[in-house]
């Protein structure tokens, strides 16, 4: 047990180990018995904190602060997965010197957090990808602008049989069928020769700009819609407890995605969604519903007006708007925002 205690003790001392290995190379100390990745680990972790560096003030910096610290040797390892990540030199020193001040307890969140900051994330590039599989079974990865990969997947259930119908029968494929929101102020722009500058969003989740919409064939959508900025979609109507087909049209455009903050459910997918329950006596007319995916409708807290657990969907100055728990914010939703 003596020996035992006594090796946790020397694995926590890591800029003391680290100092013993004096230059050596990963095969010197391979040599010596340690594993090849310990072996590489080690050489590196020595270069780091004790070979030549331009950055010697913060290299001192660093050590110093491990050794206040009492960093274990697994705890400098730790830092270097974090550290490798960074590929400017100075941002990658100021990191490590960072991490090497931090609680060991604190290093793994701190990095996380710090490496999120500093490394944009990766940009998409269009293409497909194919991955290949032992069992016979391979995918196929497509990325490209939501309006392209919204055309793709227009009238496809999610089955192989669809889409092997769709592009390799002759059949042919129909282009994307749903509802492009347009609002009298960028219909404005569009007409003017300035679509470039308007984003516009269709029912499906995705988006085009408005001289893309200018080239498509008008006849690829199905209605357009009207939204007075206050009072939100015009042509409501009330009475029955399922809604009309141009009550979901309507509810659509005013959210083409679930109307739940950050959810891209597109609003094609969703369910038409009572504001004011109908359970209790809420109607059937367009500013009373909004559109949710199945998920955030069955969590939505019908029956209060102040929810307490996952927040509920309401309606403020026209715009739908999702009220957080105990109401601690308002966050608007809806494509009208005032």
């Amino acid at each position: 047990m003596d020996t035992l205690e006594g090796l946790f003790r020397q694995l926590s001392r890591g800029i003391e180990l680290i100092s013993l290995v004096e230059g050596a190379s990963p095969a010197d100390l391979a040599a010596l018995g340690a594993s090849g990745e310990d072996a590489k680990d080690y050489a590196h972790l020595w270069q780091v904190y004790f070979g030549p560096t331009g950055s010697t003030r913060k290299q001192a910096a660093a050590r110093d602060a491990a050794i206040t610290r009492g960093l274990s040797l697994a705890d400098l390892r730790t830092i270097e997965r974090f550290v490798r990540r960074i590929k400017d030199r100075n941002k990658a020193w100021d990191l490590r010197v960072e991490l090497a001040s931090s609680a060991p307890g604190e290093i793994v969140r701190t990095g996380r957090r710090r490496v999120k900051e500093l490394v944009p994330p990766k940009r998409k590039q269009p293409g497909t990808r194919l991955r290949r599989s032992a069992d016979g079974m391979w995918d196929i990865r497509i990325t490209g602008p939501s309006e392209t990969i919204a055309d793709i997947y227009s009238g496809l259930d999610g089955t192989l049989e669809a889409f092997t119908r769709a592009y390799f029968t002759g059949t042919g494929h129909n282009t994307v069928v749903t509802n492009v929101v347009v609002q009298l102020d960028e219909l404005d722009k569009i007409i003017a020769g300035e679509g470039d500058e308007v984003i516009l969003q269709l029912t499906n989740g995705a988006t085009m700009t408005g001289a893309q919409f200018l080239q498509r064939r008008l006849a690829g959508y199905a209605y357009f819609g009207l939204f007075h900025p206050l009072e939100g979609p015009v042509n409501a109507y009330r009475t029955q407890r399922l809604a009309n087909f141009k009550q979901h049209v309507l509810a659509a455009m005013e959210n083409p995605v679930c109307a739940w903050p950050g959810c891209l459910r597109g609003a094609d997918e969703c369910q038409v969604h009572h504001i004011d329950a109908y359970a209790d006596g809420g109607d059937t007319n367009s500013p009373n519903l909004a559109k949710l995916c199945g998920y955030h409708n069955g969590v939505n807290e019908d029956g209060v007006d102040i929810p307490t657990r996952r927040g509920k969907i309401i309606r403020r100055r026209g715009a739908t708007c999702w009220l957080a728990p105990h109401a601690r914010a308002c966050i608007p939703t809806g494509m009208y925002v005032v």
